[in-house]
């Protein structure tokens, strides 16, 4: 029946607008899924037809809150037909388990996630292994043994970190990890309430960096020498087409239990080829890989960590400093209100921990990306008038860097010959930095070309200053950069491929530190040449006007040292003075660490 078919697949259309977009005017998906049930009804030879779209609907009403309806129309379709496929099977087994859970029998529950764990993990599905977890975690909790179900949430974070190692960079890591952090929102909340606090502030910063992996993986791969790349690519290429071959060639998942069980030695040594596939890919990056790469930075002396993460129901703020970790609780919160109210929620029941450091280093998840935590007032003073403040990417620790040296600068101004304000304001860097004896390079208008720019980056100069227009563009960032004559764009992938980045950086122009903040990504540019290896990176999280940095680079100039810790004492003094002359966007401007 075409018109019961195209209902079902326009109700199952809705439903999936529904989960990834819970603010999206879609019409509800019930209707079209009635429809589609009631034509399949009239036809009694469509059996399989008539379960799926039962199926469907049983998950829109369980969407709508109707738990009754769900599991009528849920028992509806297994009476009248087995799952059609792998999918609908392992959908099947996690709506019966989330009714039993909303029916409040928890440990009921947990026999389909058994089910659907085994079944996922025989086929490799690691999404719904992944899923399986979570739901097990819920069941666990709602049972009473909190302690097992951080475990399954443990284990759930492992899926998720082996999962984004094969999505690519551009095709949505960012958003993958976002549309699945509900299992570091509900483990951190787990860990709390087990009194971990420490294990609970980890976790919230390693679901946080996850993020970066688009950033690191993705410049680990482009410095890997020819060789080694090649090797990359191949055995990825390799897993992948394990991974398919795995996938729709097993139908594991409609065997009974013991049929299931002869089967397992077979599955097993598929599986096993398709991990030996992903530790060659991953055997290929350990040329010049960071042994460090697990651990997260300590603060520095005198300086506090501000870290947030979301958590089933609102926030948690964890303030980590030498002498140890605190956490507040903070109620659902917008970003949008007012620079009193969210001081209010984020720093106030952090306050005291704030007054006893000098440097603030702001870890924001998500949608607090946003927030200009800097002029967010703290004792009637905003915080950046009684603290350094930087915003971290929470990179893992570097060796400590020698004494800097600097020799060469490269300044690129005004590629597109439209921004007049911008092209005196590098023309001022550009003559203070020969005056200081420095070996200048300076790209003005049509000279700063792609080729050029790209070439001069490759030659590895201390210190760069860009001045122009720049966007942030493009799924997980990847298209975010700063334009260049001729049409030409220098991207975060560009940067990602240098050998070497410039130790201090400056980008005036417009969104050259924002990141993605709906799929709580924190890809950007500036974030981009940090994990190429700059110390320190000055530039804006939203757009600002021309010239709009010109007295900041003048505070910037004023020192003979370009040590990341004078480069932020120096970045400081300019904020407070454009902020004194009331320069216009001056809060966008954002100091930037690893």
């Amino acid at each position: 029946m075409p018109a019961a078919e195209a209902l079902n697949n326009l109700g199952a259309f809705q439903l999936i607008l529904q989960d990834n977009l819970p603010n999206h005017s879609a019409t509800d998906p019930r209707m079209s899924l009635r429809a589609a049930t009631a034509l399949f009804a009239s036809d009694c030879r469509i059996a399989s037809g008539h379960a799926r779209a039962l199926h469907g609907l049983a998950w829109a009403e369980f969407g709508a809150g109707d738990v009754v309806a769900a599991r009528t129309h849920i028992e509806e379709a297994e009476a009248l037909a087995p799952a059609s496929d792998r999918l609908e099977h392992f959908a099947r087994l996690e709506l019966v388990a989330e009714l039993r859970l909303a029916e409040g029998e928890p440990e009921a529950a947990l026999e389909p996630l058994k089910q659907l764990n085994l079944h996922a993990a025989a086929v490799g599905a690691v999404n719904h292994q992944w899923r399986a977890a979570v739901l097990r975690a819920r069941a666990l909790g709602a049972s009473g043994r909190v302690a097992e179900a951080a475990a399954a949430l443990e284990e759930a974070e492992e899926l998720l970190d082996q999962r984004l190692l094969v999505v690519p960079l551009g095709e949505g890591r960012g958003i993958y990890a976002s549309s699945h952090r509900a299992s570091a929102a509900l483990l951190v909340d787990l860990l709390l309430q087990l009194g971990r606090v420490e294990d609970a502030s980890r976790a919230a910063r390693r679901s946080r960096r996850r993020g970066l992996s688009v950033l690191t993986w993705s410049n680990r791969v482009a410095r890997l020498p020819p060789a080694a790349r090649t090797r990359w690519y191949e055995a990825i290429a390799r897993y992948r087409a394990a991974r398919r071959e795995l996938e729709e060639t097993g139908e594991d998942w409609s065997l009974a239990r013991d049929a299931l069980r002869t089967q397992r030695r077979r599955r097993a040594a598929a599986r096993a080829a398709l991990a030996a596939h992903a530790d060659e890919a991953m055997a290929a990056l350990t040329v010049g890989a960071d042994p460090n790469a697990s651990i997260l930075a300590a603060p520095v002396e005198g300086e506090l960590i501000l870290a947030y993460h979301p958590l089933p129901t609102g926030w948690v703020g964890f303030a980590v400093d030498s002498t140890g970790v605190t956490y507040a609780r903070i109620p659902e919160l917008d970003v949008s209100a007012p620079v009193t109210e969210l001081a209010t929620r984020l720093l106030a029941p952090l306050a005291d921990r704030i007054r006893g450091a000098s440097r603030i280093r702001v870890l924001a998840y998500g949608e607090l990306a946003a927030v200009d935590f800097h002029v967010l007032p703290l004792d009637d003073v905003r915080l950046l008038d009684s603290h350094s403040v930087v915003y971290g990417l929470d990179l893992p620790p570097r060796p400590t860097p020698p004494v800097m040296q600097v020799r060469d600068a490269l300044v690129i101004s005004d590629p597109r010959i439209d921004l007049p304000g911008a092209r005196r304001e590098a023309a001022d860097v550009a003559t203070s930095w020969v005056q200081a004896g420095l070996q200048v390079e300076a790209l003005v208008g049509p000279e700063a070309t792609y080729g050029r720019v790209y070439d001069e980056l490759s030659a590895q100069p201390d210190l760069l200053y860009y001045a122009g227009h720049a966007v942030y563009a493009g799924l997980d960032g990847q298209a975010a950069g700063v334009l260049l004559a001729n049409d030409g764009k220098l991207t975060t992938t560009d940067v990602l491929s240098l050998s070497a980045a410039p130790r201090v950086v400056v980008l005036s122009g417009c969104e050259t530190g924002k990141t993605g903040t709906k799929e709580g990504g924190n890809l950007g540019l500036a974030q981009a040449f940090l994990v190429a290896g700059s110390e320190v990176v000055v530039a804006t999280s939203r757009p600002v006007r021309d010239g709009a940095m010109a007295s900041l680079s003048q505070a910037l100039l004023d020192g003979e040292s370009w040590s990341a810790d004078d480069v932020i004492r120096r970045a400081r003094a300019g904020q407070l003075s454009a902020a004194t002359a009331r320069m216009p966007g001056w809060s966008a401007v954002r100091v930037v660490v690893p």
